[in-house]
């Protein structure tokens, strides 16, 4: 309702419609193996999490509905997701646990 509001003031232009000498956009999609350390780190996260990945696997199966503890094992879910993509990202972002990772690895 706000965007709707605010359209009458506003004006949008794309790049495209602005400068007609603009090269189509490209795009390449590079796919990398992951390090030693970053292996290592998504173990260990996975480890981690057994626990609420071996309760989410069994509410699932017994086909529970939307409880307080079934909430908190999608948030503890959802934080693993999170820190699993963190780590095939960016590894620097775990700080010193990434270091004693990379260190334990050779890398």
């Amino acid at each position: 309702k706000c965007g709707q509001l605010l359209s009458a003031f506003m004006l949008r232009r794309l790049k495209r419609e602005v400068l007609q000498s603009l090269p189509a956009k490209t795009e390449a999609l590079v796919y990398v193996p992951m390090s030693a350390t970053q292996c290592e780190l998504s173990r260990q996260l996975l480890l981690s999490g057994a626990k609420v990945l071996a309760r989410m696997q069994q509410s699932t199966e017994e086909g529970r509905e939307e409880s307080g503890a079934v909430s908190k094992d999608w948030t503890a879910m959802q934080s693993l997701l999170l820190s699993l993509r963190k780590c095939c990202s960016h590894p620097q972002l775990f700080g010193s646990w990434m270091g004693e990772v990379a260190s334990k690895c050779g890398e």
